[in-house]
């Protein structure tokens, strides 16, 4: 009886699952002229016009509800049948059947609330819907949620049934949860029409009013577009084995390349209008640098190869997903063998990581057939576009307008002198407070001999600490936290079928971040606590701070100063996560922080060598990560593994497969974020006000430009990462002294 009723989206292809429960659901019925039966084709229609959504219990499909925009209804919409004028704005509640065997159980409550959110995310009105006049049952249950009787009329059915209204209050909309948005699929023939005639305003308006009018809506559209294309993103990655949400990213990756062009040509209206300098005074600078590197990183023959592309990244997305190791009499994704990496006895840790390594083994000749494509494809929309290969490209993706690939190499360089030996002490350091002759690849999580670190509850725990120290940080945070939580803006609990990865994104139409990740009961938890949640407090104070959307968000190399920093702020509550053991996880994550810098250049380097010479063989490629390593990580070892000592370590990185050159970005933003670390140190509120000052500009700004204003340094400056690692270089050797 108290089972959490837990609501899921449903879709064409759950029709017949419908239908099964339909026939159980009749014979239960006191009379059948209560219920219009339809047949699997007419349900299928409806699942894939309208919104769906179930519940499963004890594995079977106990109840379903579906609804329709009653403008989507056309002449059928429920308001029209019933005398209304018009139908905008409401919302039209088509079916709702509940197994009789799982009644009383609050599931048909639980559908009115979810649909009554969804109309207000939706901005409807009114809720519409009819019942036969002999269904007391259910006329009794509507009329408890608020529906109040209109009408008595046929229905399209010619049967005749009971109209029922429920009328929203005007402050429903703030009650909104991620769970109950519903995904209506774009109308891409509408949008292009829409695009089109907005170009047209834009070229022949008089006044640059005119133009902000035109921009103010197409604003309010992209919202809206955006919102539907990371919803479908989100899903899918909920739960990688979910059909409908799949087929919906694969169309949606087919489609949004061809909407391309006529967005570009909507900029290219906005940048040669006679008012450009109003539009500039208005918007800023940067409004224009972005509609360059729009221009100059498309053309319309790239199109197949995006859409292909996006094919591959998808494959290679699912196949990591959808890991299933066994081990320990369990059966684990990536995220849950990772946990094995710390554990007391190193048979285990070394058995763990082997069973790692062997899945990526496994899946070697399709992952290097992926890879082999993927280069071929970016390299020709270099060569598309002019450029040798795809790496000035890919720079130009990344948002890159002041600094260029000299720079990043000498940054690179930098980080081999002055890291890659203070990595090395470390290591060695650790070798000795474990008792072994050398870490081991297996061994490097594994910090303290008598165990890391752990969270001292679960999830939940995890999630309520968070609560409490973002309201304890700062008015700011405090109001971010809640809403996150209110609006249920944060998936962080590790599932079957769910993506291995984590991130933040952001659904414009509500101003709201959302944020993925798999808790794993390790140190990485609080990471993704404040990590993650770095990303969205920044994209939450930029999108009510920014004017227009485009300032949102702002270029990657800025964006993970924000997360990383966040995690430095974080580490005066980490009592609150950890207990008596915080100093442990604020070693171990200070260490990890420093001696992750050089694999993140190794990354960006690998990349710039396989897109420069495409001409190498799988296996010549994975050789340059082996020597890679040697460069940047001459402690890493590897124990009987074949296939990690030739270089099969990469191909865990998904970021080389699905964002090129974005790698880069964590290694300079730890320069950032050690930066605001010795700021905190010497005055934290100074350090909190510029942080604050960083993640309101947004992408108002470019990179330098960026750093300047929040009085950050320019890390491509010689003697830039010695300076900002100082404080941390010696918090680590000191304690390393004490601990020997």
């Amino acid at each position: 009886m108290g089972e959490k009723i837990r609501l899921v989206r449903l879709g064409p292809g759950d029709a017949s699952e419908v239908m099964t429960l339909q026939e159980r659901m009749l014979r239960a019925l006191p009379s059948p002229r209560w219920y219009y039966t339809g047949t699997e084709a007419e349900m299928a229609e409806e699942l894939a016009l309208g919104i769906g959504v179930g519940v499963r219990m004890e594995g079977r499909l106990a109840a379903v509800s579906v609804c329709r925009p009653g403008e989507a209804s056309g002449v059928y919409a429920y308001a029209l049948l019933a005398g209304e004028a018009s139908a905008a704005g409401t919302l039209d509640y088509l079916d709702i059947m509940v197994d009789p065997d799982y009644r009383r159980r609050g599931i048909h409550s639980a559908c009115l609330r979810c649909f009554r959110e969804m109309a207000a995310s939706l901005g409807c009105r009114e809720i519409w819907c009819t019942i036969d006049p002999e269904n007391m049952p259910s006329r009794r249950s509507f009329e408890k949620a608020g529906y109040q009787p209109v009408c008595e009329k046929p229905a399209y059915d010619g049967r005749p049934r009971i109209y029922y209204r429920l009328r929203l209050e005007e402050n429903e909309m703030e009650n909104w949860t991620f769970d109950t948005l519903p995904y209506r699929r774009p109308d891409f023939d509408a949008l292009r029409a829409f695009l089109t005639a907005e170009t047209e305003k834009i070229k022949n308006a008089a006044s640059a009013e005119e133009i902000f009018a035109a921009l103010s809506e197409v604003e309010e559209e992209n919202a809206k577009l955006e919102t539907m294309i990371n919803l479908v993103y989100i899903r899918n990655t909920l739960n990688t084995t979910d059909e409908f949400y799949e087929k919906e990213l694969a169309y949606q990756q087919e489609v949004l390349p061809t909407i391309q062009p006529l967005s570009i040509a909507l900029e290219e209206a906005v940048a040669t209008s006679p008012f450009r300098p109003e539009i500039e005074a208005k918007y800023g600078r940067q409004y224009f640098v972005q509609m360059e590197l729009s221009k100059k990183s498309f053309c319309e023959k790239n199109i197949p190869l995006m859409q292909r592309e996006a094919q591959l990244t998808t494959e290679y997305q699912k196949i990591m997903a959808t890991c299933a190791i066994p081990f320990d009499g369990k059966t684990l994704n990536l995220y849950g063998i990772q946990k094995y990496f710390e554990h007391d006895d190193r048979a285990v840790r070394a058995a763990a990581f082997r069973a790692y390594s062997d899945f990526y083994h496994d899946n070697e000749p399709r992952l290097e057939e992926i890879w082999a494509e993927l280069i071929d494809i970016r390299n020709e929309m270099g060569r598309n576009l002019g450029y040798e290969n795809y790496i000035p490209l890919g720079y130009l993706h990344q948002g890159r307008t002041d600094y260029g690939m000299e720079e990043v190499a000498a940054f690179r360089e930098q980080v081999r002198r002055e890291l890659v030996p203070l990595c090395e002490k470390l290591y060695d350091a650790q070798a000795k407070r474990l008792g072994i002759d050398h870490v081991m690849a297996y061994d490097e999580k594994r910090v303290f001999p008598d165990g890391n670190a752990h969270p001292a509850g679960d999830d939940d725990f995890m999630i309520a600490q968070a609560k409490e120290m973002y309201h304890e940080m700062s008015p700011e945070t405090g109001g971010f936290i809640d809403f996150m939580i209110d609006h249920h803006l944060m998936d962080l609990k590790n599932k079957p079928g769910k993506a291995s990865t984590g991130y933040m994104t952001s659904l414009s139409e509500f101003k709201a971040p959302f944020v993925f990740s798999c808790f794993n009961q390790t140190i990485g938890d609080m990471q993704v606590l404040s990590h993650e949640l770095g990303h969205a407090f920044a994209g939450y104070m930029a999108m009510r701070s920014q004017p227009i959307s485009a300032y949102y968000s702002e270029t990657t190399d800025i964006a993970e100063i924000h997360s990383m920093a966040m995690e430095q702020f974080a580490y005066p509550w980490a009592e609150r996560f950890f207990g008596g053991v915080a100093d442990k996880y604020r070693f171990a994550h200070l260490q990890e922080a420093i001696t992750f810098v050089p694999f993140g250049v190794a990354v960006d380097e690998f990349q710039h060598i396989c897109y420069a010479n495409p001409g190498m063989t799988p296996k010549e490629r994975t050789m340059v990560w082996h020597e890679l390593e040697q460069k940047y990580m001459p402690w890493r070892r590897y124990e009987n593994d074949a296939f990690m000592e030739r270089g099969g370590y990469w191909y865990h990185k998904l970021h080389i497969f699905l964002y090129p050159f974005y790698y880069i970005n964590y290694t300079l933003t730890t320069m950032g974020a050690m930066e605001f670390k010795t700021k905190a140190a010497e005055n934290r509120e100074a350090a909190w006000e510029d942080y604050l000052r960083l993640c309101r500009v947004g992408g108002s700004m470019s990179y330098l430009e960026t750093l300047r204003y929040a009085n950050l340094s320019n890390p491509f400056e010689e003697g830039a990462v010695a300076r900002s690692i100082a404080l941390a270089r010696d918090i680590l050797l000191k304690e390393i002294a004490r601990q020997a």
